[in-house]
């Protein structure tokens, strides 16, 4: 997949970073089942740099997620000789949007029963440190994102900038990275796992 890039820059120093946009998807095992979330960028105090990181949901925007899914599929199933007929004219099998429903809500169940699991912060995915800043771009013009909730150790601001396009575009593949349940990132010998490129 190719994508572009946008420049950050910082208005007091000469730091810059380019983000990518690489389409990450996290993976963690919860009993037989696997959680799919994503990835977020924030400021890591480590790296001392943004960088990828998770994206914890909270429990109530999954049950929103969940909620919203199943409202229209609230309608009883069908009994009596509708269900005979139903059931004659299929095989007796249940229908594909039926099993897409069910795999559907199944996945649903997984990410909540994940997420009551998780306990531990979002982590960095490039050094593994929980000690991260939240980076909120607040449009100021039409050309111009400025982090108004954050300020770099000059003291100037980061600043995206979507005039200054630099003039690359990376080929990524999807990456999936598994993590365990605390947010650690499971080695290739316990998970089958793809690399993130540092930044």
């Amino acid at each position: 997949m190719s994508i572009d890039s946008i420049r950050i820059h910082c208005t007091g120093c000469e730091y810059e970073y380019l983000e990518h946009f690489q389409p990450i998807t996290l993976k963690c095992k919860i009993g037989d089942e696997v959680a799919t979330y994503y990835r977020t960028t924030a400021w890591c105090n480590q790296c001392d740099t943004i960088r990828y990181v998770e994206h914890i949901p909270t429990l109530d925007e999954l049950q929103e997620d969940y909620d919203e899914f199943k409202a229209p599929f609230t309608e009883p199933p069908a009994t009596g000789i509708r269900k005979f007929i139903s059931l004659i004219f299929r095989g007796g099998r249940p229908s594909a949007s039926d099993v897409r429903r069910s795999e559907s809500i199944k996945k649903l169940n997984t990410q909540i029963a994940w997420r009551q699991a998780r306990i531990a912060p979002p982590h960095c995915l490039t050094c593994g440190a929980t000690d991260l800043t939240p980076i909120d771009f607040e449009q100021v013009d039409e050309h111009t994102s400025i982090a108004k909730n954050f300020r770099h150790s000059c003291g100037g601001q980061l600043v995206r900038d979507h005039n200054d396009d630099p003039g690359i575009r990376f080929h990524f593949r999807d990456r999936t990275i598994w993590m365990d349940i605390e947010g650690n990132r499971l080695d290739d010998s316990e998970m089958k796992t793809d690399r993130i490129m540092p930044s």
